[in-house]
């Protein structure tokens, strides 16, 4: 593990290296207008709103694993402030304290800390199943070509992956053989259930949904850095390759936010292609960052106001009934 963190830093170095001077040779004043900055401030804004609103496909995942329904319905606030805080989590280097901090969830509403960690890999592995199949569907004659090209490499790392997979469960049970038992056929009997199985399709179609809704918003940035309005043709392969590129950021180890991976994919999808320069390319990507850290933090600071603000106002009403 500390050798494939190791290589994913050597790899966001590379890519920010190769960033950095990309972006040292834009000019950037077509697009520092009075105009563009209005745009900037409403793409931020509904960044916002996607932050907020991506709680909850985590949320439901969380009942599902902890079997807590009926007591968790009424804490979208709670899941909503755990989620926002951690997420910005995510900018620290090593990738994963993101995942970390939402077990602060357990902590405050006391709930299984095994079952919120299950609630979170499962969320891995949704949200890269979904925005897999997302980039492979928009892309189209990209994906088959590649496909065509490079299938015994794809299917050589896929092998490798789950002999890598294989190899941490067996380990796992000759190390906690009682605790893996006790953990598996627990989480077994969760996920034989039809009830579950609905609830995790139904994640996988709102991590799509989210997935569309934010390459939508790179396509606008896109639009915004040209200059001229892409043609509509092209949206569906700006769509996937921008998920593409998050997939890649999100997956490699070391990579705080992807930084620095997801702009080198972006560039080496788009590369060659009619519709945009790579100067618009980079410049979109650099924007569009901006756009995703802002609405991050401005995410996490609405929560925590509005989680604080409901917290003191509650401790007060307690506190004035227990007076009485």
């Amino acid at each position: 593990m500390k050798k494939l963190k190791t290589a994913g830093n050597i790899l966001m170095v590379i890519a920010l290296i190769f960033v950095v001077r990309r972006l040292m040779l834009i000019d950037w004043k077509p697009v520092i207008t009075g105009e563009n900055f209005f745009r900037f401030a409403l793409y931020t804004a509904v960044y916002t709103l996607i932050v907020l609103i991506s709680f909850y496909p985590w949320r439901i995942l969380v009942t599902v694993f902890t079997g807590s329904e009926n007591s968790l319905s009424k804490h979208d606030m709670t899941f909503c402030y755990v989620f926002t805080k951690a997420n910005i989590l995510k900018y620290v280097p090593g990738n994963v304290f993101q995942y970390v901090g939402r077990n602060e969830a357990a902590s405050i509403l006391g709930l299984d800390h095994a079952g919120v960690a299950m609630a979170t890999l499962s969320e891995v592995i949704l949200m890269a199943a979904s925005a897999a199949l997302c980039s492979l569907i928009l892309i189209g004659s990209y994906t088959m070509q590649y496909l065509k090209e490079h299938m015994l490499k794809i299917l050589a790392v896929g092998a490798v992956v789950l002999a890598v997979v294989c190899l941490a469960v067996f380990f796992l049970y000759k190390w906690k053989k009682e605790k893996f038992l006790e953990y598996y056929n627990t989480y077994k009997k969760i996920l034989s259930q039809k009830q579950t199985a609905k609830r995790l399709l139904l994640v996988f179609c709102i991590y799509s949904v989210i997935f569309l809704c934010i390459g939508l918003l790179f396509t606008a940035v896109m639009n915004l850095c040209a200059g001229t309005p892409l043609p509509r043709s092209v949206y569906g392969m700006v769509i996937g390759g921008f998920i593409l590129s998050w997939l890649a950021g999100y997956i490699t180890p070391g990579a705080p936010g992807g930084i620095g991976v997801r702009e080198l994919i972006l560039s080496l999808v788009f590369s060659g292609t009619a519709f945009a320069s790579d100067d618009t390319i980079m410049t979109a990507s650099a924007l569009y960052r901006v756009i995703n850290t802002l609405g991050d933090i401005f995410a996490f600071v609405i929560m925590a106001v509005v989680f604080h603000a409901a917290s003191k106002k509650a401790a007060a009403e307690h506190s004035g009934n227990f007076g009485e």
